[in-house]
């Protein structure tokens, strides 16, 4: 994966939680922004499984993705939502594809899919470090967009990673999600988001009818 993409991703999100601070904290004097420090691992932060991707399968909901340790990561496999958590660093990524208008644009798509899950971040938002285009899964036109929520002393920070994409007569969503608190939680929500961006959700790709059937269930 692109070392530099990473990178950027990481610092952005750290630069915001820093310069946002905790909930009723005073700004910097001046009202500027701290510079971007470069994420460093906490002890006090799980972490994600670190090893080599290797690919998942969810047959049923006809999807594929990469993750590093699989073993580590909870799969929920349905006709409508392919989940992988990871319990440690309460992460979960959430796939789905869904039938559509045959000119569908990404837009609806993700209006569809806030109908679905209530519990999404609004956009657009203050809080977004990154925002890009994907060219997965195949032949699905995919807007990525990176966020973070720092909400009151003593919750979680919350990081979010949003993809959502149309094709011809098909829509797309990738729910990214992961929360961190306590010391070090800034560096690892951006580490995370950064592996997410620039690694996980690139590698979503729809299985065929015939990978379905082979793959086990």
């Amino acid at each position: 994966m692109p070392p530099l993409l990473r990178a950027g991703i990481a610092a952005a999100a750290l630069s915001l939680l820093c310069a946002c601070g905790p909930a009723g904290s005073t700004p910097t004097q001046g009202g500027s922004a701290p510079p971007p420090v470069a994420p460093t691992a906490s002890p006090a932060q799980p972490e994600l499984p670190a090893g080599e991707f290797e690919v998942v399968f969810g047959p049923r909901a006809g999807l594929s993705v990469r993750v590093p340790a699989p073993a580590q990561w909870r799969a929920e496999d349905t006709e409508r939502w392919f989940t992988l958590s990871h319990v440690g660093t309460e992460t979960k990524l959430a796939l789905r594809t869904w039938r559509a208008e045959r000119r569908v644009r990404p837009e609806q798509c993700q209006a569809q899919a806030r109908l679905w899950r209530h519990d999404l971040p609004a956009l657009p938002s203050e809080h977004v470090v990154d925002e890009r285009t994907l060219s997965s899964p195949a032949e699905h036109a995919v807007h990525l967009t990176v966020l973070v929520q720092r909400a009151a002393p003593g919750e979680p920070i919350v990081g979010w990673a949003l993809a959502f994409g149309a094709a011809i007569g098909k829509c797309y969503a990738a729910i990214f999600e992961t929360r961190a608190r306590g010391a070090g939680a800034e560096a690892a929500i951006a580490g995370r988001l950064a592996l997410a961006a620039d690694a996980i959700l690139p590698s979503v790709q729809e299985q065929g009818i015939d990978e379905r059937v082979l793959r086990p269930r």
